[in-house]
C-alpha cells in the first residue's frame, strides 16, 4: 500500500515493459457510399513474430475510439466483419504514443478442396482422395492465415479482393506430401483445387556470420525468423518458421531451391540446394550489423564503480564467448582503445564475458587488475546497439622496497609488516635474498614496520609510505635504527594497587600510527621496544562495569636515556539504570515500560554538568569517577520531574528512575439518534476503563447536563495511556465503547454515538482435582479478560458468584482468563478462552466460561549409582571412564537413575529411550531395565499423584563398541536418555562415557617386498 503523501520506493520482482498507447478508429463503406464508424468490436492484436500474448483493445463509446497499450514491435490487427468485409492491418509500434484510422476492405469467400496423389507424375485428380483436417497456410502481402480442411477435404475462408495469394500445405516428414498453389482473389474465381504430391523433407538451420554459429534463443533479441524457399519451377514461395534452436523443417517438391531469410533487421545469405533424396539439410548464413561494446577500465578508488573518481588504465583483455562464438582478444596496442582506460569494440551477436588476466608485478606491470566492481557479462542482441560496461579494478600499485640494517647490510628473508592507516589491515611480506619486497599494495597510506637484531643490538624500522601511481617506478630504500626499551608501571588511583592484564595504547606523535603493547604483569609492569621519536601513551579500558583512564601522556624516546614511566589510572565506574513508567503498578521496570529520550542531568560538586538521554528501551549508562556523589534530575514532557541523589562506590551502580505522568484533561461527546429525543442523567452510565496492561482504577467522568437531561458531553482527568470509554443506557439497551489514546501533553477527545447492543450473561466454572464444580468467584482477586477488538481489551472483575451480566456493542467478543490454585500441596494452573458474537436487541443464552487445568508432566532426573563390574574402575556418577576387558572390548557400564515426579496428573506413563553420540555410536548398545529384570532398547514406567512420586529403579546399560571400532574423544561419548509422554512432553538426562586412548606397536615383522 502506497501513501500518496509520502515518498516511497519499490522494487518490482520483474522488469516493467516499455509500452506505447495506440488510439484508433475503424471505418467501413456505408450503404449510402459514405464512411461510417465500426464500433464496439471484440478485437485482438497479435505480435507478427508469434511471441507474447494477445492484447485486447478497449472501446470508448463517448469518442468512438479503441484504446490499447502495446510493446514495441510489429502487430497484426485482423477482423472479419462479414463475408464481404475484412480488416487486415500490420501496425509498427515504436516508443511514442500514436493514433490512426483503419478501414475494412472488400473481401470475399474463397473455397476449395485439397486432394492428394501418390504419383508425382500423374496430373489426374481422384475426387475420392481428399485430405481431411489438414492445415493450409495462405500468404499475401505481409499477412498470413491458416485454415484446416473439413472432413471431406474442403476449405473456406474470407480474403481481401485483388490480393495475390500463396496457398501452401506441407504434410510433414512422415507423409511427405506437399502442394503450393498461387491465385488472385477476384469475384470471378472458381473453387481452388489443390493436389498434394510426394515431396522431400528438408531440415535447415540459421547461423550468424559463419557456419555453425547458430541463431537461436541464446542470442539476445532472438525472434523466430521466416525462411523462404523459391524455385524457378514454381510461382509459389514456401515458408517456414525457425524454432528456438534456430532450426526449421520444410517438405518441398524435388528440384533446385533457393533458401533465404526474410528480415528487415539483417542481411540474409542465400543457399541453393538440389532437393533430392541425397540433400536434406540446409544452412543459411545471416549477417546482422555488429554492436559496440563501450567499456571503461579503471582503478576503482572508492569501490563504487564510478570512473569519475577512479584512475583510468589500459590493459589487455579478452571477450570470451559463452555460446561457442568468437573470442575477441584486445591487447594494449589494439585500435579499439580510444584514450586511456576506454575501448570501443565491434562485437557480433552473442553472450560474452570480459576477462582480464591478473597482472604480474615481476613482469613490469605497474598496477593490479583484480576486478572489484562492474558487470563482466553482457549480451549482444540482433539489433545493433551500444553496450556500456565499467570494470573497476582493486586499486593496487606497484611498490618496491629494499631494507638494510643500520650498518648497511641487506635484510634478507626478513618479515616486514604493512599496516593500513585508514582501516588497520595488516599485510605481511618477506624480503628476498637482496632484502627487497616488490608487490602490488592497495592504494593508500601504509605504515611499514620490521624488527631485527644486529650484533646483539635490537634494531627496527617504522615509516610511512603512500601507495599510488607516483611511486610505481621508484625503488624505496629503508634502513633500521637502534630501538629503545620503554617500560611502564601502571597503578590504580582508588586503591593504589598495581593493575595487571591491561594493555596500554601507544600512538606516534610523528604520524606513524598507534598500537597496543603487551598486557601488564602482576606488578603492573609492561615494556616495549620503540623507534626514536615522540610518542603518546594512554589508556581507556573497560571491564565488568569499571573503566580505567590514563589521559594522553607524551614521551620523547631516545636511545640510551631513562625510558621508564610510572602511570596512574583513574578509576571510573558504571552508573546505569532505566527510566520507566510503571504501567502495571508493580514498582519495577518491565518490558515496554521504558521511556526513551528522557533528558537527564548528572551534577557533582567538583565536575561539570553532564546531560544524557535514555535510549529506545529507557536504559542509560554513564561512567563516573569512583567514590563520588551525584545528583540526577530528569525532564520529560507530560511527566513529573524526578530528583535522585546517588552515592557511587568503586563498583558499578544501578538506579531505577520511575516517572509519574501528570493528569491531563480529556473530554468527549456521545451522541444518540435512534428516535431518542433526550436521555435523563440518571439513566446514563459512563465509565472510563484502563486497557489490559494499564493498572489503574476506573474513572467516572463528569457529565454535563441541563435540567436533568444529559447533553452528551463528558470530561475527566486521566493519566496518559490507552483507556476505554464505555457508555450505556441499560433500560433502552443502548451502548457504545471507544478507545481513547491519552497523550502526555495534549490529553485527548473522543466522539461516539450510542447504538443498540445485546445482552449477555456469563457464568464461570472450573473442576477441582476431586471433580467438584466451582466458579472463579471462589478465587481471590479473580477476573475475566474481555476483548471486543480494535485495541479494546480490559479486565472485568467478577463477583463472588463468578458471574457477569453485560450490555455490549455489536460484534465479536472474546473472553479469557487464568489463575493458579493450590491443590494437594501443588500449585495448578487453569486457563479459559471462548468467543461469541453479539447482535442488536439479542438476549443471548447464558455463556459458560469453562476453565481447564493445564496438563503438567514435569519430572526431575538424577544419577543414583553406577558400576562397570570392575574394581579398578574410576569415574563419577554421570561422567565415567571405560575399563578394558580381556576380549579386546570394554566392560559395560550400568547406571541407576532416579525420577522425581513434579507434575500434577493422577497417573503418568513415560517411555524411555536414548541415543549415543559419535561417529561410532551405531556400534554401541544402549539398554534399559525398569526393574523387571529384562533388558530392552526401550522401557516404560508409571508415576503420578495417585501413584508413586518417585521412581528409583530405572537401570541403564551401556555396552561400548569393540576396541578396534570405538573412538576416543576429548569430550567423551554423550549418552542422552530421553523420557517422554504420548502428548509430546520430553525430558533428557545426559551421561558421559569416555573411551581411554590405547597406544601400542605392531610386534610382528613386516613382509619383505622386492
Amino acid at each position: 500500500i502506497f501513501d500518496a503523501n509520502t515518498a516511497s520506493s519499490f522494487v518490482f520482482p520483474s522488469p516493467v515493459p516499455n509500452t506505447s498507447d495506440l488510439t484508433f478508429q475503424l471505418l467501413r463503406d456505408g450503404d449510402d457510399g459514405n464512411s461510417e464508424f465500426v464500433n464496439d468490436l471484440d478485437l485482438i492484436l497479435n505480435q507478427k513474430n508469434g511471441s507474447g500474448t494477445p492484447v485486447t483493445p478497449v472501446f470508448n463509446n463517448m469518442t468512438n475510439e479503441y484504446y490499447v497499450e502495446l510493446t514495441p514491435g510489429t502487430w497484426i490487427l485482423n477482423y472479419t466483419l462479414s463475408e464481404t468485409e475484412q480488416l487486415w492491418e500490420e501496425i509498427e509500434v515504436g516508443d511514442n504514443d500514436f493514433s490512426s484510422v483503419y478501414e475494412f476492405y472488400t473481401s470475399q469467400v474463397v473455397t476449395g478442396t485439397l486432394y492428394y496423389n501418390e504419383n508425382i507424375d500423374e496430373n489426374l485428380v481422384d475426387e475420392n482422395k481428399t485430405l481431411e483436417f489438414v492445415p493450409i497456410v495462405f500468404y499475401w502481402d505481409d499477412f498470413s492465415t491458416t485454415v484446416e480442411t473439413s472432413s471431406n477435404g474442403t476449405f473456406s475462408l474470407v480474403l481481401p479482393q485483388g490480393t495475390l495469394v500463396d496457398a501452401v500445405t506441407q504434410l510433414g516428414t512422415n507423409l511427405k506430401l506437399v502442394n503450393g498453389t498461387q491465385f488472385t482473389v477476384n469475384s470471378d474465381m472458381e473453387d481452388i483445387v489443390m493436389v498434394a504430391r510426394p515431396g522431400q523433407s528438408i531440415t535447415g538451420i540459421i547461423s550468424i556470420n559463419r557456419a555453425d554459429n547458430y541463431y537461436n534463443s541464446d542470442v539476445g533479441g532472438w525472434e523466430s525468423a521466416t525462411v523462404v524457399a523459391e524455385s524457378l519451377d514454381y510461382d509459389v514461395k514456401w515458408r517456414a518458421q525457425t524454432n528456438d534452436g534456430g532450426t526449421f523443417e520444410m517438405v518441398l517438391p524435388k528440384g533446385n531451391w533457393e533458401f533465404s531469410v526474410i528480415s528487415e533487421d539483417f542481411t540474409s545469405g542465400t543457399n541453393t540446394t538440389n532437393v533430392d533424396n541425397n540433400n536434406d539439410t540446409v544452412e543459411i548464413i545471416i549477417y546482422p550489423v555488429d554492436s559496440i561494446l563501450s567499456v571503461d577500465f579503471f582503478l576503482d578508488n572508492s569501490g563504487d564503480n564510478n570512473i569519475s573518481n577512479g584512475t583510468p588504465v589500459n590493459y589487455d583483455f579478452t571477450l570470451i564467448s559463452l555460446i561457442n562464438g568468437l573470442d575477441y582478444q584486445i591487447d594494449i596496442d589494439n585500435s579499439s582503445w580510444d584514450g586511456t582506460g576506454h575501448a570501443d569494440v565491434s562485437v557480433e551477436p552473442g553472450i560474452y564475458r570480459i576477462s582480464v588476466e591478473i597482472s604480474d608485478v615481476n613482469q613490469g606491470d605497474l598496477f593490479g587488475t583484480r576486478i572489484m566492481t562492474g558487470d563482466v557479462d553482457f549480451q549482444v542482441g540482433m539489433d545493433s546497439s551500444t553496450i556500456q560496461r565499467s570494470i573497476g579494478f582493486d586499486p593496487e600499485w606497484r611498490v618496491s622496497m629494499t631494507f638494510t640494517n643500520e650498518s648497511g647490510g641487506p635484510l634478507s628473508e626478513q618479515l616486514v609488516r604493512l599496516t593500513n592507516v585508514e582501516n588497520g589491515w595488516i599485510l605481511s611480506r618477506t624480503t628476498d635474498i637482496n632484502g627487497s619486497v616488490v608487490d602490488f599494495i592497495a592504494q593508500g597510506d601504509w605504515i611499514v614496520t620490521t624488527e631485527t637484531v644486529n650484533d646483539g643490538v635490537k634494531e627496527g624500522l617504522r615509516t610511512l609510505i603512500t601507495s599510488s601511481s607516483d611511486i610505481t617506478s621508484e625503488e624505496l630504500q629503508m634502513s633500521t635504527t637502534q630501538l629503545s626499551e620503554v617500560s611502564f608501571t601502571l597503578t590504580e588511583d582508588d586503591s593504589g594497587s598495581a593493575l595487571s592484564g591491561i594493555s596500554l595504547s601507544l600512538e606516534s606523535a610523528d604520524g606513524l600510527g598507534a598500537f597496543s603493547i603487551e598486557a601488564t604483569n602482576s606488578t603492573g609492569f609492561a615494556s616495549n621496544d620503540l623507534v626514536t621519536g615522540n610518542w603518546v601513551v594512554s589508556l581507556n579500558y573497560t571491564e565488568d562495569g569499571k573503566r580505567w583512564i590514563v589521559d594522553d601522556y607524551s614521551l620523547a624516546v631516545v636511545p640510551g636515556s631513562d625510558n621508564h614511566y610510572n602511570l596512574t589510572a583513574n578509576l571510573f565506574v558504571a552508573l546505569t539504570g532505566n527510566v520507566f513508567w510503571d504501567l502495571n503498578d508493580n514498582n519495577a521496570s518491565n518490558i515496554g515500560e521504558g521511556i526513551s529520550e528522557v533528558n537527564m542531568e548528572f551534577s557533582n560538586d567538583l565536575l561539570p554538568l553532564i546531560p544524557i538521554d535514555s535510549d529506545d528501551n529507557g536504559d542509560w549508562e554513564l561512567f563516573v569517577p569512583a567514590n563520588t556523589i551525584w545528583s540526577i534530575n530528569t525532564s520529560y514532557d507530560g511527566f513529573e520531574n524526578v530528583q535522585e541523589s546517588v552515592s557511587v562506590s568503586n563498583v558499578s551502580n544501578e538506579v531505577l528512575l520511575e516517572l509519574t505522568a501528570g493528569l491531563v484533561d480529556v473530554s468527549g461527546n456521545i451522541s444518540y439518534d435512534l428516535g431518542i429525543s433526550s436521555i435523563p442523567l440518571e439513566d446514563i452510565i459512563v465509565s472510563i476503563i484502563p486497557t489490559a496492561g494499564l493498572v489503574r482504577e476506573a474513572v467516572e467522568p463528569v457529565l454535563n447536563s441541563s435540567d436533568g437531561v444529559w447533553s452528551g458531553e463528558w470530561s475527566a482527568q486521566l493519566e496518559p495511556g490507552l483507556w476505554i470509554v464505555s457508555a450505556s443506557v441499560p433500560n433502552q439497551d443502548l451502548v457504545i465503547m471507544g478507545l481513547l489514546d491519552v497523550d502526555v501533553v495534549d490529553g485527548g477527545t473522543l466522539e461516539m454515538e450510542l447504538t443498540r447492543g445485546g445482552l449477555l450473561d456469563v457464568t464461570t466454572e472450573w473442576l477441582d482435582y476431586d471433580g467438584i464444580s466451582r466458579n472463579i468467584g471462589e478465587i481471590n482477586d479473580s477476573n475475566v479478560v474481555i476483548d471486543i477488538g480494535f485495541g479494546m481489551k480490559w479486565i472485568q472483575v467478577v463477583d463472588e458468584t463468578g458471574t457477569l451480566s453485560l450490555l455490549l456493542p455489536n460484534g465479536n467478543v472474546q473472553f479469557s482468563g487464568d489463575f493458579d490454585v493450590e491443590q494437594r500441596g501443588i500449585s495448578m494452573e487453569y486457563m479459559a478462552g471462548l468467543g461469541v458474537d453479539i447482535y442488536s436487541g439479542q438476549e443471548s443464552p447464558i455463556l459458560n466460561l469453562l476453565y481447564n487445568r493445564i496438563s503438567n508432566h514435569d519430572i526431575s532426573i538424577q544419577t543414583l549409582n553406577l558400576t562397570s563390574g570392575d574394581d579398578s574402575y574410576v569415574g563419577s556418577m554421570s561422567d565415567v571412564n571405560l575399563v578394558e576387558n580381556e576380549t579386546d572390548g570394554f566392560v559395560p557400564v550400568e547406571f541407576t537413575l532416579e525420577v522425581e515426579y513434579l507434575g500434577h496428573e493422577s497417573y503418568d506413563l513415560y517411555t524411555v529411550g536414548g541415543a549415543i553420540s559419535g561417529s561410532d555410536g551405531s556400534d554401541w548398545t544402549l539398554e534399559f531395565n525398569n526393574g523387571s529384570g529384562d533388558w530392552n532398547t526401550s522401557t516404560q514406567f508409571e508415576v503420578g499423584l495417585d501413584n508413586s512420586l518417585m521412581f528409583n529403579d530405572l537401570n541403564i546399560r551401556v555396552t561400548p563398541a569393540n576396541q578396534s571400532v570405538a573412538h576416543s574423544f576429548d569430550d567423551g561419548h554423550m549418552v542422552t536418555i530421553i523420557v517422554s509422554t504420548q502428548d509430546g512432553y520430553q525430558e533428557t538426562h545426559e551421561l558421559i562415557v569416555r573411551v581411554p586412548q590405547i597406544h601400542g606397536f605392531v610386534s610382528n615383522p613386516m613382509e619383505e617386498v622386492y
